[in-house]
């Protein structure tokens, strides 16, 4: 059964001109996306995770645009936790802070931390197979399947991550497509601020913050 659906675009430029080759590398945990014979980006999905992510994101012409993963604490310069360290937040992933009681948005590194997640459990994702790694000239399209489970590995639902990347001289595009499906019984999408699809930017693409 198909519970709900998002569909997005992540962008990194303005418009498309003559498509570029996009060519796909599957590793046992990872899948290398590659466009006009140059790195854009990698898909990770090793069990040992909590949810799957991208990570990096280029542009065009090589630069990095999103934040490094794992966010690591400044310790050197006195500094244990800078406002920005959020240490279960990727380059760009999905999830959801309230699926069946379950927190898929934030992950138990965050308890090392932080005090204020309170008596809620984590869910973690497990892939259940890749349904799709195709490239067809100009555009590389990914769809993997994963279940939702809470800590003991009780399966709660499913759910799909779509991609299709494209780009050219100038532009990298990821459509991006995410559906839930109940599969084990009702399930209950709670009311939370956490969540749901995430960018994370490089530090350097932040605004100042106020005095």
């Amino acid at each position: 059964m198909r519970l709900a659906r998002l569909t997005c675009m992540a962008a990194l430029c303005a418009s498309l001109s003559m498509g570029a080759d996009v060519q796909l590398k599957r590793s046992p945990h990872q899948i290398d996306i590659s466009i006009d014979g140059k790195p854009f980006t990698t898909y990770y999905f090793d069990p040992e995770i909590a949810k799957p992510y991208l990570m990096p994101l280029r542009t065009a012409s090589g630069s990095i645009v999103t934040r490094d993963f794992p966010v690591r604490n400044d310790v050197s310069k006195g500094n244990p936790k800078a406002p920005s360290f959020e240490p279960h937040q990727r380059p760009l992933y999905f999830g959801h802070g309230d699926f069946d009681g379950l927190d898929f948005w934030q992950e138990p590194v965050f308890d090392r931390y932080y005090s204020d997640h309170g008596h809620q459990a984590y869910g973690h994702m497990v892939l259940k197979n890749v349904e799709e790694a195709t490239s067809q000239g100009d555009a590389a399209t990914v769809r993997a399947r994963f279940t939702l489970n809470d800590p003991n590995n009780r399966v709660i639902a499913e759910e799909t991550q779509s991609f299709t990347f494209r780009g050219d001289s100038r532009t990298r595009t990821i459509d991006c497509e995410f559906i839930l499906y109940a599969t084990n019984g009702p399930l209950d999408i709670g009311d939370t601020k956490e969540g749901t699809f995430g960018i994370r930017l490089a530090p350097e693409l932040s605004a100042p913050m106020a005095a």
